[in-house]
């Protein structure tokens, strides 16, 4: 017992240690990198034959809690390395500002500064000797499903692809509505019952927020408050993927579809595709739209997870068969 500590330790102080979990050898790489004059720490997860291999950015949800460390750990264990890893993709992870050991303030972050901190893990990514530069691509989870959005639109050169996984389609504003109606409903609201409370209590939240900014999250929704994501979805040039849970009280799917189709009028570009997941909820386990929080270790859909595993190998695999033509 006492020499496997040692060893643990030893493998501890090396920042560099190797896991069995998922039938194949890997590696895990602790990382730090530079946005601006902040240095921002995370990990990065190697497949066994880590030689030039793709890798996916990770981006996580909202708050000074949202960590690959924390509240992430098992949801990217389930849904990113156990499915990607034995493809041979490797999976970075990266705190936010101000959460571990990343320096500066999450709250006073707005999501260009989000959006720039995955630009600079995309550019550490892209001088790693294990990585392939050319097949990078970033996926994010609620509100890094917006900065998914945003980085994909603006550094297309950089990015191979993008995700969207329970990230609103529309802005912040409207996303706090949904939440809020979202709860109202699970409370036996009626539709437009919830529907109109649901608009007081968004009016007076973001009124009150920006009065007396108190709370870290009250600060930080007064900066992106006014944030709305057409534009960038409009300019996304490469292969993205929309995916909405279908019992998601705090991004109601069709929702999502509706302000997906009103960007793109006159229809959906190819590139961009989109995807409901059954009986899934906000986190894509498999729960209906109001459950216990004790039934919070159901399972993940087997849907959602052979669905994204398809397409970001699909969607690697079509960004080498453009370098070959």
């Amino acid at each position: 017992m006492k020499s496997g500590i040692k060893y643990l330790t030893l493998l501890a102080i090396a920042m560099v240690w190797h896991t069995h979990t998922f039938a194949t050898d890997t590696t895990q790489v602790a990382a730090q990198f530079t946005s601006g004059k902040l240095n921002l720490h995370g990990k990065l997860v190697l497949p066994a034959a880590a030689e030039k291999v793709p890798v996916v950015v990770f981006l996580v949800g909202p708050g000074g809690n949202a960590s690959h460390r924390t509240n992430y750990k098992e949801w990217g264990e389930e849904n990113l390395e156990a499915l990607l890893l034995p493809e041979g993709i490797a999976v970075f992870y990266f705190d936010k500002r101000g959460v571990g050991a990343s320096e500066g303030s999450w709250y006073k972050a707005d999501f260009n500064d989000r959006a720039a901190d995955a630009k600079a893990a995309i550019d550490y990514l892209k001088q790693h000797s294990a990585i392939d530069s050319s097949r990078i691509g970033v996926v994010g989870h609620s509100q890094g499903g917006w900065i998914a959005q945003l980085v994909t639109s603006r550094y297309p050169n950089d990015v191979a692809f993008g995700v969207s996984l329970a990230g609103p389609t529309f802005g912040v504003k409207t996303q706090l509505l949904n939440s809020f109606m979202g709860d109202l409903m699970c409370k036996q609201y009626d539709p437009i019952e919830a529907q109109q409370t649901a608009e007081r209590k968004t009016k007076n939240t973001l009124m009150f927020t920006s009065m007396f900014p108190i709370k870290e999250n009250w600060k930080q929704l007064k900066r992106i408050k006014n944030f709305e994501p057409a534009a960038d979805i409009r300019n996304i040039q490469t292969p993205f993927l929309f995916l909405f849970a279908e019992n998601d009280k705090m991004l109601n799917s069709e929702w999502g579809e509706q302000y997906l189709q009103e960007i793109f009028p006159e229809g959906i570009p190819a590139h961009i595709q989109q995807q409901t997941i059954r009986e899934a909820n906000h986190n894509f386990r498999r729960l209906p739209f109001c459950y216990d929080e004790s039934l919070e270790d159901i399972p993940y859909s087997a849907e959602y997870q052979r669905t994204f595993k398809q397409w970001v190998v699909n969607a690697l695999q079509e960004k080498v068969q453009m370098a070959e033509e």
